[in-house]
């Protein structure tokens, strides 16, 4: 698919990956990749990823997990 952005949030809290892309899904695009990494910068379980998928719920966007990355996208 053309036009398809992929954001690396893997450095962010998660609440600053949550507020980024929250932004660029509501004003600039409705397809986009956001690399998550692996989780191991993270002490237990990856959070971004299930913080992602939420997200994607509450704005009615299709979810595809993917390794180490989560596309949203309508």
């Amino acid at each position: 698919a053309a036009n398809v952005s992929s954001i690396d949030l893997h450095n962010l809290t998660v609440d600053q990956a949550i507020q980024i892309a929250t932004e660029i899904l509501e004003y600039k695009s409705r397809n986009v990749t956001f690399i998550t990494g692996k989780g191991n910068h993270s002490h237990g379980p990856c959070k971004l990823k299930p913080a992602l998928i939420q997200l994607g719920q509450r704005l009615a966007l299709r979810v595809e997990i993917l390794e180490g990355a989560v596309r949203l996208y309508s």
